[in-house]
């Protein structure tokens, strides 16, 4: 009888064990203990295997040099044996006494399976049976072909109502359809410039300066010397006083004279003194020498000019103010998004940062500059909620059994205007509006399913009586109807227009 031997490994337990058994071909089994390790150690763990070896008809002999292993095996009755080039090929024994008593292994049961009885053949199928089962894959194919494959799309030309309407919108804090209330945002605006305008005034000032000849007297006896810029004056407080041009000697002796030419210190007319005016020497001077005018000073002389007036300087501001704002309007316009407007009749909240002017009122210029920074705020829209409210305000106006035509109302022109005496401004909106009968696209998918092509015209033809007839495309070109799935007939409208 053919043994086959099972060797183990140190971590085996009595569950891998009884794997490697149940894989076991050969009516016996023996198993090898490894040189090492704590292997099937417990009485029960051999109880169980020995059990198993008879559940699986399988003779269990060991070859383990473990006391304990052996001690356990002989109480459990499994043959023992030293090594494995002297197995027996008769019944194993388990061990001999010391007496000579043989204890043997128990006999291996035989195990043979029942034979079954003969059944009698089934009789077999009908041939249109066979036949029906052998085409029924090539049915379901076919219907599924003639389900999925083919498609439709069918162009349906509605005609449509077109009328043209106004409506205005105020602007609020939340969007209301039935006030005709439209919600914005505010868009901060920081704006700086300048700007320089010729002034409007005109004015007269100085322009040259009088002149003339004095007479100094020498009061001493010693000469006396008089430099330029001396300054003599007359009695009147209100004159100007006037300089020596160059310095000039008079001799040493009483009541010796000397002529000097003497020049206003400053412009215009007032130094036109008359003569016989001047009769004061400023400075130490005065105490040696006195001074007079024999003649009138002449040649002083004024000049119209243009000059900043107040109006130049609210003018200046107006202009700069609206050129700053319109160009920032322009620049922010441009930078919204394409769904977003821009009310520029709403600027609102106008702080002027600072207002730098190079000349004050009154001054003698030919130009003015202004240097402004603004700060202010603008309203701004969504054109979407434009055409939402719109829609929603006119919707309910429709005539029973019409809608609106995708994309209407359609927004023509925005206009805005400042409101009367408030702080916000309103809108004037403009609308295409088109409509049209209900076309009720799921319904008419379900009549159409499956029609032929002349059953297909006949039904829309009646529905629709646009300005062109419906096209209608079936693929594959050769199917003869319109597919039997809904899903799979596309309905497209294009819209007409009626004047």
């Amino acid at each position: 009888m053919k043994i086959q031997i099972v060797y183990l490994d140190p971590h085996d337990d009595y569950g891998s064990i009884g794997d490697k058994l149940l894989w076991t071909k050969a009516q016996r089994a023996l198993l090898v203990w490894p040189g090492r390790g704590e292997v099937l150690k417990r009485r029960l763990d051999l109880v169980l295997l020995k059990r198993l070896g008879q559940q699986q008809g399988i003779a269990i002999g060991l070859l383990t040099h473990d006391p304990s292993v052996q001690a356990l095996a002989r109480e459990l009755s499994i043959p023992l044996f030293e090594d494995l080039e002297h197995l027996p090929d008769s019944k194993w024994s388990i061990w001999q006494s010391d007496s000579g008593a043989t204890f043997e292994a128990r006999p291996q049961r035989e195990f043979t399976l029942p034979i079954p009885k003969p059944t009698r053949a089934a009789a077999p199928y009908p041939a249109a049976l066979r036949i029906l089962l052998l085409l029924l894959p090539m049915i379901f194919i076919l219907l599924a072909l003639i389900l999925l494959i083919p498609s439709a799309e069918i162009q349906l030309y509605p005609s449509t109502l077109r009328e043209i309407q106004t409506l205005t919108f105020s602007l609020a804090e939340q969007s209301d359809a039935s006030k005709l209330q439209l919600s914005y945002s505010l868009q901060a605006l920081d704006i700086h410039g300048e700007r320089r305008i010729p002034t409007s005034e005109r004015m007269s000032v100085p322009d040259q300066f009088a002149s003339g000849e004095v007479v100094f007297t020498n009061l001493i006896d010693q000469p006396l010397s008089i430099p330029a810029g001396t300054s003599i004056r007359s009695s009147d407080p209100n004159t100007p006083y006037f300089r020596t041009d160059r310095t000039v000697l008079v001799e040493g002796g009483e009541g010796t004279q000397v002529l000097a030419r003497v020049t206003a210190a400053t412009a215009g007319p007032d130094g036109n003194l008359a003569a016989e005016t001047i009769d004061r020497i400023d400075g130490t001077l005065g105490l040696s020498l006195t001074v007079s005018n024999p003649e009138a000073m002449s040649g002083g002389s004024l000049q119209t000019r243009s000059s900043v007036g107040s109006r130049d300087k609210q003018r200046l501001r107006e202009e700069l103010e609206q050129a700053l704002l319109t160009e920032i309007l322009s620049q922010t316009a441009a930078l919204l998004p394409s769904n977003q407007m821009l009310l520029e009749s709403s600027i609102m909240n106008i702080d002027v940062i600072d207002a730098v002017y190079d000349a004050e009122t009154g001054a003698a210029a030919d130009s003015l500059s202004l240097a402004l920074s603004l700060h202010a705020e603008v309203a701004v829209i969504d054109l979407g909620d434009v055409q939402r409210l719109s829609y929603l305000h006119l919707e309910p106006d429709l005539p029973t059994g019409y809608v609106f035509a995708p994309g209407s109302p359609e927004i023509l022109e925005i206009r805005d205007k400042p409101a009367q005496n408030q702080d916000l401004t309103s809108i004037e909106v403009d609308l295409a509006l088109r409509s049209t009968r209900d076309p009720g696209l799921e319904a008419l998918r379900a009549n159409l399913r499956g029609a032929s092509l002349e059953q297909a015209r006949k039904l829309l033809d009646g529905i629709y009586t646009g300005s062109e007839s419906p096209e209608i495309i079936i693929s594959p070109s050769w199917f003869p109807r319109l597919p039997f799935l809904e899903n799979q007939i596309q309905l497209h409208l294009v819209w007409g227009n009626t004047p």
